[in-house]
């Protein structure tokens, strides 16, 4: 029984990936602002409650103001060019 909180832990930042994934989808074909994204979820994704919502917020937060030094560090992995 002790590591049912582990698990439940676990499950929470798996959804919250699932949904970071989709979030990031919609800032790069809309430029929509992740405090918009984020509002948007909480109201019209019921399960959003369920996800580990502090690494989602953070998450969406630091990868808009660190894309350029993302970029910089994919660029050696990628065989495409970035826009």
């Amino acid at each position: 029984m002790a590591s049912n909180p582990n698990i439940k832990a676990i499950h929470a930042r798996q959804k919250a990936r699932k949904k970071l994934v989709q979030a990031l989808y919609q800032w790069l074909l809309n430029a929509t602002e992740p405090v918009d994204i984020i509002a948007q979820f909480e109201s019209l994704q019921p399960d959003f409650k369920k996800i580990d919502q502090v690494f989602f917020k953070e998450t969406l937060f630091l990868i808009p103001k660190e894309i350029n030094n993302l970029k910089e560090e994919l660029k050696p992995l990628i065989n495409i060019g970035f826009n």
